[in-house]
């Protein structure tokens, strides 16, 4: 599995399927299901907490199921703390999640501008 993470309308998609270099890349948007690339995943998570569904554990599980995908996540920490309760809860959630992924993750890349930096390369 790998990571990409970055800002918002920075390029993480494209960088991704360059990344994977495949003529057919199936692409999933803010949903758990089978393809190359597991995109919006900060959406996921939201979903899954306003179902009241345990978010660290179903995205585990989808990792252990499928280790080739590659995941691509906004980060959402930066800028003001949310006076909401559930924002605040949410943010902290998926840095977690962003925590545990990048752990197991075989190469975590950040992008900004459309350009990539491997963080990490296991």
């Amino acid at each position: 599995m790998e990571l990409v993470i970055g800002g918002k309308s920075q390029g993480k998609l494209n960088y991704a399927i360059d990344l994977l270099n495949e003529p057919c890349i199936n692409v999933s948007d803010g949903e758990l299901k089978d393809a190359h690339i597991i995109y919006n995943l900060q959406n996921i998570v939201r979903n899954l907490m306003t179902e009241e569904r345990d978010a660290i554990s179903e995205i585990d599980n989808f990792v252990n199921l499928h280790p080739n995908c590659v995941i691509i996540c906004d980060e959402v920490g930066y800028g003001l703390v949310p006076i909401d309760q559930f924002e605040r809860n949410y943010r902290d959630m998926v840095g977690k999640i962003c925590c545990n992924l990048a752990k197991k993750a075989t190469r975590v890349h950040r992008v900004i501008c459309g350009i990539g930096t491997v963080i990490k390369d296991a």
